[in-house]
């Protein structure tokens, strides 16, 4: 019996025995635990948690190439295996359905692997683990080099170590691609103009050589050096000065930060060429132009994709040489879906030309299959598809903003969710006791083409190169926080379903904070399709309109200026929808633009879209009341206005927020994200109308967020109490039974 079957077995050992005891459902529900898809035969993305570093390799030894990713952040930190279940696999050999994780180590960060005589050796700085799949992170070889290899720099968000053989003379030198933070800053370097006043992200590669006696002056063959042999000696190995690698023209090989170095001969001329990732989407092929001993780098190019997706905009930059590619072909930049990737170099389909295995920040992974299989002239790759698993935790993406609602109208609560990429899902709930999940589905929004024809694309909201507070290489993410509700007044039509029709006005829009820190919100506008399911679409954002007095304010570091009547306040925080005053119109609760919890009441007028009045700060806690994004108190401020957020700039909003009546008492209590999430008690309302909170405190011991968590409640059970369902940092959801459930 392998020693995977064994830890699986034993683990179903173990979760039967606890289910024997008729404990497990009861415990699962008295404390945080991630949601199961309970949906037999279901296929969906794979993923870790927040940031994937993959390792590709056969860690079980049964011929076939499992994934190995480490995931440095909670709370899904760790390193995990999904076997790949080979011939038994749903999919391809080249596209495999892989089982759900098993954690077999702990976390380890910067973690990178190198392949010598076919064995994969992982490395983190200045660190060695030469039997991995053996000893994991147990058994490691401590180099005698500085873990920071370039003292001139301060501020690294990267730190990759890879072995290689530099100029093919038999011994093991080092490579270290390092993301250099030092220029860029971090935050609020914009200037009224929109220009970011400080410099760019650097990836740099640098060479550590080995200076220990070369084969031949040793009297061997080369051929006869065994690359594994040399890893305990490695040590007492001298090794040069750390320089900068350069190209052939003498400037130092700098891509936009994270640069996850990968030396590999590209492009079949027998030497090795180097393709860099970096801290956004992109990838940077430098050819190598000397020899396999002698190597010299032309200026880097765009790595090429050819049968690019279309309809993906973000894709569609055209390679600026075309000189470079053969011209009968339209090549696109290889781009993924998120940012922060993290590519190795891989022969994935066994053809003999080294693919791109990338982890993206989302915690998925994808495979970008290297079309050079001939290995003659540049490379160029198909556009990266994501990695498949058995259905196991639902997940989508990370930081899940989740929501709870019927979207469908088929008597169950579904889940519409946002998440770091900016998108928003549908996750459909298929009904039972327990409840089954569909795989998400993106929304789409309607769009005009300039006449009477209206097309679909999918919903994204993203920052682009001027949206974040945090400057421009955080263009891709889009921090979609969700709410739903019914917040136009739509005309009476509809469509038939099951022999019924049903109207528009008896679906939820959607509103939306994001990245930017805009208010819009999308009409709901499902399609009914041909399987005669609805299907989330939407239309295009409408901003949300507020009847400011004067120019709509906006936090002092927003360089834009927000519209007229629009709401722009504090990034990446939950717009919370719902009819407060019992008038029957929906109003909005949230942060306003300097971090106090804020009520804009709606207007009663004949408008589709009522306007809001400007906010009033209509809520007070005792204690402690003024908090950063965590919920951490700052300042020395008590019993006075709630102040979610008194942070400036990167540091301010991040606030997630749900109003529900948990403890019965027939007042709306709020919950607040924190490690994972604070109940504040609605305690009173004064003779001055203001509401009065009381923090109750953390709701469970399980830590679920470096960033924040996203709370919201659902009643599957139906039985009149909310439960509570955390939107957690990994992108899975977390369920607690209420205790006031028997």
């Amino acid at each position: 019996m392998s020693l995977l079957l064994f830890r699986r077995l034993s683990f179903l050992a173990v979760l039967w025995a606890v289910v024997d005891q008729g404990s497990a459902v009861i415990s699962a529900q008295e404390k945080l635990a991630p949601i199961k898809y309970h949906n037999p035969g279901l296929v969906v993305d794979l993923g870790v948690g927040l940031w994937a570093w993959p390792m590709p390799m056969d860690y079980d030894r049964d011929g076939d190439i499992d994934l190995v990713v480490s995931c440095p952040d909670v709370p899904m930190s760790g390193t995990w295996l999904f076997e790949n279940p080979g011939a038994t696999s749903e999919g391809s050999p080249s596209r495999p359905v892989f089982q759900a994780p098993i954690r077999i180590a702990d976390k380890a960060s910067n973690v990178q692997v190198s392949y010598l005589d076919g064995e994969p050796i992982v490395m983190t700085p200045s660190t060695i683990y030469a039997d991995f799949r053996k000893d994991q992170y147990s058994k490691p070889i401590k180099l005698k080099l500085p873990a920071k290899i370039d003292p001139q720099y301060n501020r690294y968000r990267a730190n990759q170590w890879k072995l290689v053989d530099w100029e093919n003379d038999g011994d093991l030198d080092i490579i270290v691609g390092i993301g250099v933070w030092d220029d860029y800053g971090w935050d609020d370097a914009w200037n009224e103009d929109g220009t970011w006043k400080n410099g760019p992200l650097h990836g740099f590669v640098y060479l550590v050589e080995n200076l220990g006696k070369r084969s031949e002056e040793r009297g061997e063959k080369r051929d006869g050096v065994d690359s594994l042999s040399q890893l305990s000696t490695l040590p007492n190995q001298p090794f040069a000065k750390p320089r900068k690698i350069t190209t052939s023209d003498g400037e130092p090989i700098d891509v936009y930060g994270m640069p996850s170095p990968n030396f590999a001969d590209f492009d079949g001329d027998g030497d090795l060429d180097l393709i860099c990732g970096e801290f956004m989407d992109g990838f940077t092929w430098f050819k190598n132009d000397g020899t396999r001993e002698n190597p010299s780098f032309r200026a880097g190019l765009p790595v090429a994709q050819k049968h690019a997706q279309m309809h993906t905009p973000d894709h569609a930059v055209k390679l600026p040489t075309p000189d470079v590619l053969d011209s009968r072909s339209f090549a696109f930049r290889l781009a993924m879906n998120l940012q922060m990737i993290t590519p190795v170099a891989f022969d994935w389909n066994g053809d003999g030309a080294m693919d791109l295995i990338v982890g993206d920040e989302d915690g998925r992974v994808a495979v970008c299959q290297n079309l050079n299989a001939e290995l003659r002239g540049t490379p160029s790759f198909r556009e990266p598809f994501y990695f498949q698993q058995v259905a196991d935790d639902v997940k989508f993406g990370a930081l899940i903003t989740p929501t709870s609602v019927d979207w469908d109208h088929d008597g169950d609560e579904d889940l519409v969710c946002g998440n770091t990429a900016g998108h928003i899902a549908l996750i459909e709930n298929l009904g039972g006791d327990q409840p089954q999940w569909e795989r998400p589905t993106l929304f789409v929004e309607e769009y005009q083409t300039g006449g009477d024809i209206a097309l679909s694309k999918i919903l994204r909201h993203q920052a682009g190169p001027k949206g974040s507070i945090q400057g421009p290489c955080e263009a891709k993410w889009g921090y979609t926080t969700i709410s739903v509700a019914k917040w136009f007044k739509k005309p009476e039509i509809g469509f038939e379903k099951d022999g019924k029709i049903v109207s528009l006005n008896n679906f939820h829009d959607v509103i939306v904070n994001d990245i930017w820190g805009r208010v819009t919100v999308h009409g709901a506008n499902p399609i009914l399709g041909a399987d005669n399911n609805l299907h989330p679409r939407v239309s295009t954002a409408q901003p949300i309109q507020v009847d400011w007095p004067e120019s709509p304010p906006k936090p002092a570091w927003v360089w834009w200026t927000p519209e007229e009547n629009t709401l722009t306040t504090q990034w990446r925080t939950t717009p919370c929808a719902l009819d407060w005053n019992g008038d029957g119109l929906t109003d909005l609760i949230m942060l306003d633009h300097e971090g106090y919890l804020a009520y804009y009441e709606r207007q009663k007028t004949d408008d589709s879209n009522p306007p809001l009045m400007p906010p009033r700060r209509i809520f007070k806690i005792e204690g402690p009341c003024e908090f950063d994004s965590r919920h951490r108190p700052v300042g020395e401020k008590t019993d006075g206005l709630l102040r979610l957020n008194a942070s400036h700039a990167g540091g301010s909003g991040r606030r997630k927020l749900h109003f529900v009546d948990w403890d019965g008492d027939g007042r709306l209590d709020l919950l607040v994200n924190s490690e994972n999430v604070n109940w504040l008690r609605n305690v009173r309302t004064d003779d001055d109308g203001f509401v009065w909170f009381q923090d109750m405190g953390k709701m469970d011991d399980l830590r679920l967020a470096g960033h924040t968590t996203s709370p919201t409640t659902v009643d599957w059970d139906k039985n009149g109490i909310p439960d509570l369902l955390v939107g957690a940092e990994d992108g899975r959801l977390y369920y607690k039974r209420n205790p006031r459930t028997k």
